[in-house]
């Protein structure tokens, strides 16, 4: 029997707030696709062919309206009406779900290889296992379901342990497979309380059933904060590009002494994000753009070692639609905050989007070099 896959995408998406406020983060852009397409793409690579969705209400409309995105995959979508844990989802989808095995893919990670492939290969080959899980590595295991093992067995998924207290330092990574039956044996008559949800499979252990580890040693991304959209992008870069940095908001020149003593300066992390930029293998051309004063960017820029173009920016709602037709730009650098304006429009001009909101951001451009893994 083919192998069935439930996406889970109902989260609320907090720490990626102001972002998520407006754009759940399932569908904010990465590289000019929706995030959740690279979820699907991943799951039609390992011949899954029918998938469930379960999101939340205000979310599932703008996922249903995105189809298949033309990968060979069939979609059906499940409801979860309260934020109650991942187990909770899984139960909206049950009555979709007709094989003997599910592979768990949550909806706002993904790998630079194809972990749901492994894990479902992994999952058909295991004698007598009711779970295998995608497990990763990590420094800072409170942001994570952290395994404990007895010996090569996982015995249990702890919950965001305090520093020091971890049985670890392997974390799910939100790519697992299990028994159907073990699962919905497992969580049936359990009353699912907000804020005291567990990992899924950890209600198979509860009950006896064996679990299994999938080791994964290479680079992942779980969007948990904003600047996780740029390690996706850096992640999932695979072509050169144009790029062009907007100032969007007027923050990419702080004023020394209020403009009267030396005039603009460039943001020290900014110069240090563009210079990683001007030096990649992954750039053909890159520009910048100020809405105002850019003869001074332009200097400023010089000033700072950085010899690349200033572009005067258009004003207005149609900004993005000017500098599409002037420049062509393939991606954007938007340091900005109005979200449906800066994100969302370039994106539906095709434009691959980097969203700058916080200095995090900028350290975190200042230190990747796009284009290594293409």
């Amino acid at each position: 029997m083919e192998t069935e896959a439930v996406v889970l995408a109902a989260g609320e998406g907090k720490r990626m707030r102001p972002v998520s406020d407006t754009v759940p983060k399932e569908l904010i852009p990465i590289l000019g696709r929706p995030f959740i397409h690279y979820v699907l793409a991943r799951l039609a690579e390992a011949e899954v062919r029918d998938i469930v969705i379960v999101s939340s209400e205000w979310k599932l409309p703008m996922i249903k309206e995105l189809g298949t995105q033309g990968l060979d995959i069939r979609l059906s979508y499940a409801v979860q009406r309260e934020p109650l844990g991942p187990a909770h989802a899984l139960l909206q989808a049950k009555q979709f779900l007709r094989g003997e095995s599910m592979l768990v893919y949550y909806g706002d990670n993904v790998a630079e290889d194809n972990v749901p492939l492994q894990v479902a290969r992994s999952m058909r080959e295991a004698e007598g296992v009711d779970s295998v899980i995608a497990l990763r590595r990590v420094e800072d295991t409170s942001r994570y379901g952290i395994a404990r093992f007895d010996g090569d067995r996982i015995v249990e998924i702890v919950e965001k342990p305090r520093v020091g207290t971890e049985p670890s330092r392997m974390a799910a990574m939100g790519v697992y497979a299990m028994r159907t039956e073990s699962f919905f044996r497992s969580v049936r008559g359990v009353t699912f309380e907000y804020g005291k949800e567990q990992f899924p499979p950890q209600y198979v252990l509860k009950a006896g059933g064996r679990a299994k580890g999938l080791n994964y040693p290479g680079n992942w991304v779980d969007m948990g904060k904003p600047v996780d959209m740029l390690r996706a992008s850096a992640l999932l870069a695979r072509e050169r590009v144009s790029c062009l940095v907007l100032d969007a908001d007027t923050t990419l020149f702080a004023q020394g002494d209020g403009g009267r003593v030396g005039g603009p300066r460039l943001v020290p992390e900014l110069a240090r994000a563009i210079n990683a930029f001007a030096s990649s293998n992954a750039l053909e051309e890159l520009f910048v753009a100020a809405e105002s004063r850019a003869e001074a960017a332009q200097a400023v820029l010089r000033a700072a070692g950085l010899h690349v173009d200033v572009l005067r920016a258009p004003l207005g709602p149609n900004r993005y639609g000017e500098l599409a037709r002037r420049y062509r730009p393939a991606q954007v650098l938007v340091v900005g905050g109005d979200y449906a304006r800066d994100l969302l429009g370039p994106a539906r001009l095709g434009m691959h989007v980097l969203l700058v909101t916080q200095p995090e951001d900028l350290r975190f451009l200042a230190s990747v070099t796009f284009g290594d893994k293409g």
